[in-house]
C-alpha cells in the first residue's frame, strides 16, 4: 500500500508522479498546489477517474459551455440547480431532456480532465500531495483513462512548448494581418484556436490580450499564433509597421474588411456551391 506522501514539483516532476502511480496501478488523490493555483486528480487501479482545478469555475456547466455544449441561458439553470442535485444528476436530466448525449457530456468532461493534465505538465514548481485511497467527491461524473497516453501525450506537449517558447518569448507582442492574408488562409484549415486569435487580432492586438479574451493558456495561444505566423496569415508588428491614432480607424476598417473576406473563403471551401 502506497502511504501519504507530499513534496516539491521541482524535485519530483508530475510525469514522474503520475508513471509512479501508473505502474504501481494506486488508487487515491493527488493535489498540486503552484501559486494560486490547485488542481485535484483522482485515480482508480492506475487509471484517472476525475481532474478537476479547485481554483476556479470548474463545476458541470462551466465545462460544458467551454466546450461549446450549452448556452448561457443553460449554463444559468444548470448553476440554479447546483445546489440539490449532483454531478451526476444533472448531466442525467441534460440527456432526459434531449438537450445532449451522455457521450456528449463524457466528452466534455474528458477534455477539460486532459486540459487540466496538460497545464499540471507545465508545472516546474510548486508542491504535491498523494492520499491513498482519498476517492472524487460524491455524486461526480467518473472517467476511466489510461495513464499511459496522458504521459506521453505530457512529455511530448512540454517538447513542442520548449519550442513555442523560443519561437515567441514574449506574450505581448502586437499581431496584424500581412498583406497576403487572403492567399495564404486559401492553403489551410483553420482550428477553432486559431480563428478564435484571427477574430480578436483588430480588438486585442497584443498575444496576452487574445489569451485573456477567449481564455486560451499561453501553450494554445503560441501554437494557434505560430501556425497563423509560419502560413502567411499574421505577422508580428515591428517599429516601422507602428501606426498614429488618426489612422487607426481606417487600419481597423481595412482589417474588418480582410476578415470578411476571409470568412466568405473559408465557407466557399467548404461549401462551394
Amino acid at each position: 500500500m502506497m502511504m501519504e506522501f507530499r513534496g516539491d514539483l521541482k524535485d519530483f516532476s508530475i510525469a514522474q508522479l503520475l508513471n509512479l502511480i501508473h505502474l504501481t496501478r494506486k488508487t487515491g488523490t493527488l493535489y498540486g498546489d503552484i501559486a494560486d493555483k490547485r488542481a485535484r486528480l483522482v485515480f482508480a487501479d492506475g487509471m484517472l477517474t476525475y481532474a478537476r482545478m479547485e481554483t476556479g469555475k470548474a463545476d458541470l456547466s462551466e465545462i460544458l459551455a467551454y466546450n461549446g455544449q450549452i448556452d448561457f441561458s443553460r449554463r444559468r439553470m444548470i448553476r440554479e440547480k447546483m445546489e440539490t442535485r449532483s454531478e451526476m444528476e444533472l448531466g442525467l436530466e441534460l440527456v432526459m431532456e434531449g438537450v445532449l448525449t451522455w457521450q456528449a457530456v463524457l466528452d466534455s468532461i474528458r477534455q477539460y480532465s486532459t486540459t487540466v493534465v496538460r497545464q499540471m505538465f507545465t508545472w516546474n514548481e510548486g508542491v504535491f500531495e498523494f492520499r491513498p485511497d482519498e476517492m472524487a467527491p460524491e455524486g461526480k461524473i467518473l472517467l476511466n483513462l489510461p495513464l499511459d497516453e496522458l504521459i506521453t501525450e505530457g512529455i511530448n506537449n512540454l517538447t513542442e512548448q520548449e519550442q513555442l517558447q523560443k519561437e515567441i518569448p514574449d506574450l505581448d507582442v502586437e499581431l496584424i494581418f500581412t498583406d497576403q492574408l487572403e492567399s495564404a488562409a486559401a492553403q489551410i484549415n483553420l482550428s477553432g484556436q486559431e480563428w478564435q486569435v484571427i477574430s480578436n487580432v483588430n480588438t486585442h492586438h497584443t498575444l496576452a490580450g487574445i489569451a485573456r479574451e477567449t481564455k486560451m493558456n499561453e501553450y494554445e495561444v503560441r501554437r494557434a499564433a505560430l501556425r497563423l505566423l509560419q502560413a502567411g496569415i499574421l505577422q508580428i508588428r515591428t517599429q516601422s509597421d507602428m501606426i498614429n491614432p488618426a489612422e487607426k480607424t481606417e487600419e481597423s476598417r481595412k482589417i474588418g474588411s480582410k476578415i470578411k473576406k476571409l470568412v466568405r473563403q473559408i465557407r466557399h471551401k467548404f461549401d462551394p456551391k
